[in-house]
């Protein structure tokens, strides 16, 4: 029986969805069976489809033999999807394709030629509209992949991860290249994280350091896990680390305090030598000329200099010089 080439209209499903159920990716196969005379066939067949990279040559990437493809007044209808008769996937195998066509054999008729490109056009389901109904979308086994331009762009793996710009995100979301981000990040191991900020304000999602009292539960709950009590509270309500007073910050260990306990300002303990001088009648006179002479000079709360580094800074708190910003803590 000599069949002419079948004429296919061809559609690729990848994501087909309603509120209960999602429609396999896949492709649906549509054409006309006829005989030698160009007369439509009816009955029964059994039809191999067959997948391959060329429009001709090579080998298939895909085949599957269906034994009970119905044919009425010459139109029949397939939907290519899921596992081959080696097991092999679909989707799988013509993801990664620049282009792909479809052969048809049916019965012990040679193949049906040429070969028919498989096409891909985006699925609508307009009956599903956010916010009326929930929106499954599923892959039983292997993953879901959003593909433009040849090129895979979303992926969510079996085990839910989810890559943009990677197809096998190894973290709950893997990003290849840059992102923009408007809002604000929540990221659980930062919870507790002091920065100093340059502006006149902390920014959302973090906290002034200014000893506040808050709720250990809520929105405040993660943070009140991380520090605890340590700076103070009991109970339903922790305190916030203080450094409204300008202290700086000193790492535990050394001649530090505990974590969390607030160190004195101190002087470290030095002396003081005087450089050689002579006396005279008049009083006496350093060689080095720092100290006024004459008689009866006396000396009160005064500030001496070497001459070589400037006048002596003195304020009533010793501290590096510094500049003054705004600390937050992440909660």
């Amino acid at each position: 029986m000599k069949m002419p080439a079948c004429l296919f209209s061809v559609f690729s499903f990848l994501f087909g969805v309603t509120a209960a159920w999602a429609i396999p990716a896949g492709f649906n196969v549509q054409g006309r069976l006829t005989d030698a005379n160009g007369v439509n066939k009816d009955g029964t067949f059994s039809v191999k489809f067959s997948v391959f990279e060329t429009n001709s040559g090579g080998s298939p990437k895909w085949e599957k033999s269906m034994t009970s493809v119905v044919v009425k007044n010459g139109n029949f209808q397939v939907v290519l999807a899921g596992a081959d008769d080696s097991s092999n996937q679909l989707e799988e195998k013509v993801k990664d394709l620049g282009e792909a066509y479809v052969e048809l054999k049916v019965g012990n008729d040679p193949p049906l030629v040429p070969r028919q490109m498989l096409l891909r056009s985006p699925f609508s389901a307009p009956a599903v509209v956010s916010g009326q109904n929930d929106v499954l979308i599923e892959a039983v086994t292997g993953r879901i992949a959003m593909r433009t331009g040849n090129a895979e762009r979303v992926t969510v793996s079996n085990d839910g991860n989810v890559g943009v710009g990677s197809s096998n995100p190894d973290k709950k979301l893997v990003v290849a290249g840059d992102a923009a981000i408007t809002g604000s990040i929540s990221a659980g191991n930062l919870v507790g994280a002091v920065v100093y900020f340059a502006g006149p304000g902390c920014p959302s999602g973090w906290l002034l350091l200014d000893g506040s009292t808050l709720p250990a539960s809520g929105i405040y709950k993660p943070l009140s896990d991380q520090i605890a009590y340590i700076y103070g509270g009991s109970g339903a309500n922790f305190v916030l680390p203080n450094l409204s007073d300008g202290a700086f910050i000193r790492s535990t260990g050394g001649k530090a305090l505990p974590l969390g306990k607030k160190q004195d300002d101190a002087f470290q303990g030095h002396r003081h030598g005087m450089e050689t001088y002579q006396r005279t009648g008049a009083g006496f006179n350093l060689a080095s000329g720092n100290f006024p002479e004459g008689k009866d000079t006396k000396y009160t709360n005064s500030t001496l200099t070497d001459g070589a580094y400037g006048p002596v800074k003195v304020d009533s708190e010793t501290r590096p010089r510094n500049y003054a910003m705004l600390p937050c803590i992440k909660y």
